[in-house]
């Protein structure tokens, strides 16, 4: 096999990935057999020391695409839009690429013990994290290799952690909540025959875990314990979903619950320098999994592109589908930034592996970049598959310097039958115009400034469909979208 390294590399991530994909596809035909093999692997890998499994989003789809029709095809149709949506874009000059996208964010502690409860400085140097990393403002952006330097981007994505509620009131932005229940884990009753991801009970109150903020309009992360010392997959420290609502696709193909969406976190490892980020842990100790987990959240995959044959020997034929991601046999989980692992050679030019980038398996501390074409393709989920969930600052905003003037801004409910509260954290006097356009562009209403946070508006007389609300300042401007049904 020309330009592959044969040497064969069982890192306990692919190997719980393969025995995954390799019974979840049997399952489907002799369910009795593969329960019995499921027990027995399992029972196999429990009586070994526990694993660290660094992301399970790969394993949760593929769960989700064998048990629900067209999931599978409702995601590879989100990817798919996103990357014609981003290559009109880039050729017609018709976006604005100095768009600022800013996220609000809601953190749910989920906690069984005090150590898991943790402290909301973790919180806030996350959040710190994050806004460096997808504005390229971390202080490793210098090592990058030069190879590399080219395509490493800046997303102008930011963070923030929510000011309002889904109900209008004021919020820190985190929740806290005391569970009976030990561990959530990913994939929950596999091992009996059932079909759940057990991590998902962390985001349903009936569960023992919290309910989710409305997703469409916040992101939520969920931060407890995943370590389940039963399970073949160990511990695992991070899983999201992907896009599956695509503009332009039937409803009837996403099976999976819309109150399911977010990131999940494993406690150990949330935030810069979590003192518990240790031993086996230390490789993910820059907050930087919740900086992998959002990108899965925005339509990445793993660079490698997650081939099922990696873990005997690198996987060539698979690929992320992003065109500046070299393309890499298997994940680099080493324990160094390797320089000389090349898996694939058949590139022109030929490239080596891309440590360095967030969505592979690199240590924490050699990660520092997303590509271009990464950048292309979450800023255009933005746009589209997940177009209610950000802030949009039209004008254009210098890295790390945020108008502090760009408030918060909640509208609900929405989609709603034409009635919506507009609440804002500043006062909205602070705006020289508030207005609803409908999709074409087309003014329909006008608001005065408030001087109170909220405004009431009625928009029954309207035709169902969707519309837009526009707040002006001075030198921004902010965009919800508003659903009438």
């Amino acid at each position: 096999m020309q330009g592959r390294d044969k040497s064969v590399v069982l890192n306990s991530s692919s190997f719980s990935y393969f025995c995954f994909s390799f019974f979840n596809s049997l399952r489907m035909k002799t369910s009795a057999v593969v329960v019995f093999l499921l027990s027995v692997v399992g029972g196999l890998w429990t009586s070994r020391a526990q694993t660290v499994h660094r992301c399970a989003t790969h394993e949760v789809y593929e769960n989700n695409a064998a048990h629900h029709a067209g999931y599978s095809a409702a995601v590879e149709h989100a990817f798919n839009y996103a990357e014609a949506y981003a290559q009109r874009v880039s050729a017609n000059k018709t976006g604005d690429w100095d768009t600022l996208y800013r996220i609000p964010v809601v953190v749910h502690v989920v906690y069984n013990t005090i150590q898991q409860n943790i402290d909301d400085s973790l919180i806030y140097n996350q959040i710190e994290v994050l806004n460096q990393d997808y504005r390229r403002l971390n202080a490793d952006t210098g090592d990058t290799r030069d190879i590399f330097k080219p395509v490493a981007a800046d997303a102008g994505i930011e963070f923030f952690l929510a000011t309002i509620d889904p109900d209008g009131n004021p919020t820190t932005g985190i929740t806290r909540t005391y569970t009976d229940t030990p561990f959530f884990s990913v994939l929950g009753d596999i091992l009996t025959g059932g079909t759940e991801n057990g991590a998902d009970y962390v985001k349903k109150t009936a569960k023992g875990g919290i309910d989710a903020w409305d997703t469409d309009n916040y992101l939520n992360i969920w931060v407890c314990n995943m370590k389940d010392p039963n399970s073949f997959f160990g511990l695992v420290l991070g899983f999201s979903y992907p896009p599956d609502n695509a503009p332009n696709w039937p409803s009837e193909a996403f099976p999976a619950d819309p109150t399911l969406h977010g990131v999940v976190i494993h406690h150990e490892v949330f935030g810069r320098n979590n003192p518990l980020a240790v031993g086996p842990l230390d490789i993910a100790n820059r907050g930087r999994t919740a900086v992998h987990e959002i990108g899965h959240f925005l339509g990445l995959r793993h660079i490698w592109g997650d081939g099922p044959l990696s873990i005997l020997f690198p996987d060539c034929s698979v690929d992320d589908g992003i065109g500046d991601t070299p393309n890499s046999g298997n994940n680099s989980q080493t324990t160094g930034c390797d320089t000389t692992k090349n898996t694939c050679t058949e590139g022109n030019p030929d490239l080596p592996d891309m440590f360095e980038n967030y969505m592979d398996y690199a240590r924490e501390d050699c990660q520092n970049l997303f590509t271009e074409g990464q950048v292309a393709i979450m800023r255009a989920m933005l746009a589209a598959s997940r177009s209610e969930l950000p802030e949009i600052v039209t004008d254009s905003v210098p890295a790390g310097m945020v108008n502090v003037k760009n408030p918060d801004v909640r509208i609900y409910p929405n989609p709603s039958g034409g009635i919506f509260t507009l609440a804002s954290s500043v006062p909205l006097n602070n705006f020289k115009r508030i207005y609803i356009t409908d999709a074409c562009g087309k003014t329909t209403q006008n608001f005065p400034p408030a001087v109170s946070d909220k405004i009431r508006f009625d928009l029954c007389a309207f035709p169902a469909g969707i519309y837009f609300a526009y707040l002006e300042g001075n030198g921004f401007s902010a965009v919800k979208k508003i659903v009438i049904q």
